[in-house]
């Protein structure tokens, strides 16, 4: 890949493969469902990260918002505001790629920051969502004739007591594309890596915050 090509020449160049990485901050984010659901979207095959993966909705801040068109720029900015952008970048993700507005969703709880170890080390804000919605609701608005997103081709649920990746070999992904919801099985090795690694944080998480679930 590209990125691949761009972290050889750095590390031949430079003797640092992240030398000529932008290292674009990322977001992602487990969406609860009232009905005790977390959503995944199925990457489409024609984006460059991830393709053909399950992952958690998210996507990354826009300095275009903040009227920055050069990283050099960032050092005159207010923090406040790039602060707020990161957070503001997630509900609009929430809005282009399922259709739900600000008034369906509670307000985004960071979880953790890290680092996608398969991705070059980009790096990602984890936060997590719920949505007084049930996934129904949430699929039914995906699945609307009037609504595209070009980046996923599909969406699905797991139970929210599955979210714990690493213990597992498969689960069962819903689907309510109808009114009868069908079940899929997938591998976990279908599941982004970005996935595995925040799943293994909200895991550690809980141990300080057993409540940190809850709505």
């Amino acid at each position: 890949t590209l990125a691949a090509q761009f972290a050889a020449h750095g590390r031949d160049t430079h003797g640092d493969a992240h030398a000529c990485m932008a290292d674009i901050i990322g977001n992602s984010t487990p969406l609860i469902t009232s009905d005790q659901l977390v959503l995944f979207q199925l990457r489409s095959d024609k984006v460059e990260e991830g393709a053909g993966m399950w992952h958690f909705a998210g996507g990354h801040p826009e300095p275009e918002e903040l009227g920055l068109r050069a990283s050099e720029e960032l050092l005159g900015c207010d923090t406040g505001r790039i602060v707020d952008e990161i957070y503001d970048s997630l509900m609009r993700e929430m809005k282009e790629e399922l259709d739900l507005c600000r008034e369906e969703l509670s307000e985004p709880l960071l979880i953790a920051v890290g680092k996608d170890k398969l991705s070059f080390y980009k790096p990602e804000f984890n936060f997590l969502l719920h949505t007084d919605l049930t996934a129904q609701q949430v699929a039914a608005k995906f699945y609307d004739d009037d609504f595209s997103d070009f980046e996923s081709d599909d969406i699905g649920f797991i139970r929210l007591s599955d979210l714990d990746l690493s213990r597992r070999s498969s689960l069962d992904l819903l689907k309510f594309k109808c009114s009868d919801p069908e079940t899929v099985t997938i591998g976990v090795e279908q599941i982004t890596s970005t996935c595995h690694q925040f799943a293994e944080m909200m895991t550690v998480a809980l141990k300080y915050n057993p409540k940190l679930l809850s709505r």
